[in-house]
């Protein structure tokens, strides 16, 4: 990365840090408006909202440039190869848009419009190049431009967390990974070996001080996908429906599969097991993002049993289980709460510094997915109130 981006992005986390050390009331409002003082930030920042919806104009923009482009050049696209030279045209623009924005002349940082332009430019080359391998592969030759993506996917999305720093590539890179595992023969016992070796090398590179932060949360992003996909591979549903398998190429959906007894035994024991594993190795790292994944593995290992055994009907199986979670929530934040410092190994069930501001979104949030429009009460009949009234005929006329 830049070297001035970098020390921006240090910049920013240190000011970031400073203030929800304020709000926990951890320093005093000068002690932080000292900090940020001497950590200025110098680079053009939105927030979330902003930088989403610039995100999603900036790909809008691109697209309607890329129509107008059609236009005006009534452009035919012929062969594979004319819409690779159209595509690595247009992909070279919108990355140089973002390595623009990101310059010491405009300092664009997590503003959504270099994001997007790097992500999408991104898309575009991939695509170039593919178009131009379909053109040359060999008739009816499919594998070649599918390797060739997957490959162009991984080596790609580590140049660019190299270059920029997006978070998402991690994923992104990840996904190209597994991709590449499922084509091979031991795709699935890959995927879970990718699993657990990568996640670990990635999740101990992703501390490392010499990175950038974006970089670091982009190797987390690469761990979360991996892991994940490590549970896909041993998933009693995954083994049945032959998902990697298919992922991979080597078999087709809805085709009869035939496992065996043991391989089942072996995914059902594996179902079990993974996900006291993660939560092991967060309990031994005291990480957070190990945390999540091991709950999500176990909820989604309880529900598969549901799926396969019929214990209960579905309400009393999401009952008890609600129950049993709130009961062990409560129970995991008394035992902590009465420890030293409300502390004990390093977990504490007291909020570390965490944003006020994000946490009263995530409030509001579930609050307006429980509110219900009241129903309107009906108007009171209004009494009645004679008001006279007009008689007569002939000429004749009267009130009473």
């Amino acid at each position: 990365m830049n070297p001035q981006l970098v020390a921006a992005e240090r910049r920013f986390e240190v000011r970031r840090a400073a203030e929800r050390w304020h709000e926990a009331g951890a320093i005093p409002p000068e002690v932080r408006d000292r900090i940020n003082a001497a950590y200025a930030d110098d680079r053009f920042r939105v927030g979330p909202v902003f930088r989403t919806l610039l995100f999603f104009f900036t790909l809008i923009a691109s697209w309607a440039l890329f129509g107008f482009f059609l236009t005006v050049t009534n452009f035919a696209f012929e062969n594979a190869q004319e819409i690779g030279t159209v595509c690595l045209l247009l992909g070279g623009l919108l990355l140089g848009l973002g390595e623009l924005l990101r310059s010491q002349r405009f300092r664009f940082a997590r503003a959504g419009v270099e994001e997007a332009g790097t992500l999408l430019g991104f898309a575009w080359l991939v695509a170039a190049v593919c178009y131009w391998i379909s053109a040359n592969a060999p008739d009816g030759s499919r594998s070649f431009p599918v390797w060739t993506f997957l490959v162009l996917l991984t080596a790609g999305s580590g140049f660019l967390i190299w270059r920029t720093g997006l978070p998402v590539l991690g994923a992104l890179g990840a996904c190209g990974a597994l991709g590449l595992l499922a084509r091979l023969p031991a795709g699935r016992a890959l995927w879970v070996l990718a699993g657990f070796a990568l996640g670990a090398w990635l999740l101990r590179l992703a501390a490392s001080p010499q990175l950038a932060p974006s970089q670091r949360r982009a190797g987390l992003f690469a761990v979360a996908t991996l892991l994940t996909g490590a549970y896909v591979a041993i998933h009693l549903g995954s083994l049945d429906v032959g998902l990697v398998e298919i992922l991979g190429g080597r078999a087709t959906l809805g085709t009869q599969r035939t496992v065996s007894p043991l391989g089942r035994q072996v995914s059902i024991v594996a179902m079990a097991l993974y996900p006291l594993a993660i939560l092991a190795w967060a309990f031994g790292r005291r990480h957070r993002l190990l945390l999540w994944l091991g709950l999500g593995s176990a909820i989604a290992s309880l529900v598969t049993l549901r799926v396969y055994v019929q214990l209960a009907p579905l309400w009393v199986v999401l009952t008890v289980s609600g129950a049993l979670l709130i009961a062990l929530a409560l129970a995991a934040r008394r035992y902590l709460h009465h420890g030293l410092d409300h502390e004990r190994r390093g977990w504490t069930a007291e909020p570390l510094f965490e944003s006020e501001q994000a946490r009263a979104l995530l409030e509001a949030a579930l609050s307006v997915t429980t509110l219900a429009p009241e129903a309107r009460p009906p108007d009171a009949p209004k009494p009645f109130e004679g008001q006279g009234g007009d008689f007569g005929g002939g000429g004749a006329s009267g009130t009473f």
